[in-house]
């Protein structure tokens, strides 16, 4: 397994392209999670779930409001979720893989808004379609997981943000693995545009790692 490491005080952008072989789906049952509190979502839902897998939330931002769960794991189903969450201290977890070779039509998916990291945060087996803007901000993070994770079609809004955006002030850790990006939208200033865009800011030394990534048909390659 080839690990690209690179860690810079200086902001900097990124694009790395590692063809990453095809990954079963995901063990449905996330029993690495057994020792968190767990809470479930899923797109079209019944409004009025209480978080349980039987009866999941409907949106991500009703299961953002409750501050019970570490993990918060997003069901499979063929509608998606477009509400945005932010991340602080936890982790999103998708019932299936995106980046198999097959890509699921129920695959648990984040549209229009994506995912704001503030802290140490994990986010795994999700498919961003047509975020507006960016699909993961991790301005506020400090380390960030991003793991078998598709994202298609982002700048749907017309501006200039990557994919993958942190202009972090804290020192920490990027870990991007199995992770796909494709497809921006035309922006305004396409040179602006990346997979990741990583700035370390106020003296912050941030380290990022690309494991088996696959980024291509952006603008400014």
């Amino acid at each position: 397994m080839k690990f690209v490491s690179i860690s810079k005080t200086l902001g900097l952008v990124i694009t790395l392209t590692v063809l990453a072989p095809a990954l079963a789906k995901s063990d449905k049952h996330h029993d690495k999670h057994k020792d968190e509190v767990v809470k479930f979502v899923q797109g079209g839902a019944p409004a009025g779930g209480n978080g349980s897998r039987k009866h999941p939330y409907n949106l991500l931002q009703t299961a953002q409001a409750d501050a019970s769960w570490n993990v918060l794991v997003v069901l499979s189903s063929a509608v998606a979720l477009t509400d945005g969450i932010t991340l602080s201290n936890r982790s999103l977890i998708g019932e299936e893989n995106p980046t198999c070779i097959t890509l699921s039509a129920t695959q648990p998916t984040l549209s229009t808004l994506g995912v704001t990291a503030i802290g140490n945060v994990t986010i795994e087996n999700i498919y961003f379609l047509n975020s507006t803007t960016t699909a993961i901000n991790y301005d506020q993070a400090e380390n960030l997981t991003v793991k078998d994770v598709l994202i298609s079609g982002f700048n749907a809004g017309g501006d200039q943000s990557s994919a993958i955006t942190g202009t972090c002030p804290n020192s920490g850790t990027t870990l991007l693995e199995h992770v796909i990006i494709r497809n921006n939208f035309n922006p305004q200033n396409k040179n602006n545009i990346a997979g990741v865009f990583n700035t370390p800011t106020s003296g912050a030394r941030r380290k990022l790692l690309a494991c088996n990534c696959e980024f291509n048909g952006l603008t400014n390659l």
